[in-house]
Order: C-alpha cells, then structure tokens, then sequence
C-alpha cells in the first residue's frame, strides 16, 4: 500500500525542507532546534499568573 506521507521510494515524511534523506532531514531539524533554543534563552518571555 502506497504511504501519501512520505516520498516515493522512502521511508521520510513529506516535509516543508522538500528534504529526501534521513540524515539531512535530521541535521536540518537539529540545527532548527538549536537555533530556537538559543533564541528562547537570549530573549526569554515572562509568564503572568
């Protein structure tokens, strides 16, 4: 049965990186992460109760 979610002849999810491997796939998702990170702790927000 064909998976509408990934590429063809893949295992990786349709992404918005139009990124086809694995690897890169993740390399990409850890530097987005990394970078959100570091933007969270140089620019925290302040919860109100």
């Amino acid at each position: 049965m064909k998976d509408i979610y990934v590429y063809p002849n893949t295992n990786v999810l349709i992404n918005k990186l139009n990124i086809k491997t694995i690897k890169e796939l993740d390399d990409a998702e850890n530097a987005l992460v990394s970078l959100n990170i570091a933007n969270l702790l140089s620019n925290p927000f302040e919860i109100k109760n």
